[in-house]
């Protein structure tokens, strides 16, 4: 087994005052390495978070899974805050959501059985008359 764990960093000031009940936070871990194919899920972490969020500090998590074969696949994380819902089937995201769309990898090495990523989140604005989600990257200031 091991175990990647990290917090969600809200960034450009667009962290929440509180989150609605149900708030869930959903972080993948994910072999990435085919091309022109779906990603395949090796872990995941879904949480309730209405209670534990706080603003001004980020929200932690924690994934346990097997160890996935081979070492040598692209292993990413990627996270998604539901904000006063829970996702289910199509239904992922929504206007007022938050998310990521940086890849963070994962270098795996033998042996080793615990890491940490930290992953920056976007509020999500939805183009209404495209009907599909999008960030607003402008406003957006990076941490190191």
């Amino acid at each position: 087994m091991m175990e990647i764990t990290g917090k969600i960093i809200f960034t450009g000031g667009s962290a929440p005052d509180v989150l609605p009940a149900p708030s869930y936070l959903t972080v993948k871990f994910e072999d990435v390495s085919r091309m022109d194919a779906p990603s395949v899920k090796i872990g995941e972490s879904v949480v309730d978070v209405t209670n534990i969020y706080k603003k001004g500090e980020p929200l932690m998590y924690i994934i346990k899974c097997p160890v996935p074969s081979p070492l040598q696949s692209d292993y990413s994380v990627s996270a998604v805050l539901n904000v006063g819902w829970k996702p289910d089937g199509d239904s992922w995201i929504r206007k007022g959501d938050y998310l990521n769309d940086t890849s963070h990898r994962i270098p795996l090495e033998v042996g080793k059985d615990s890491y940490r990523m930290d992953i920056e989140a976007f509020l999500v604005v939805l183009l209404e008359w495209l009907q599909i989600p999008y960030h607003a990257l402008n406003f957006v200031d990076l941490y190191n």
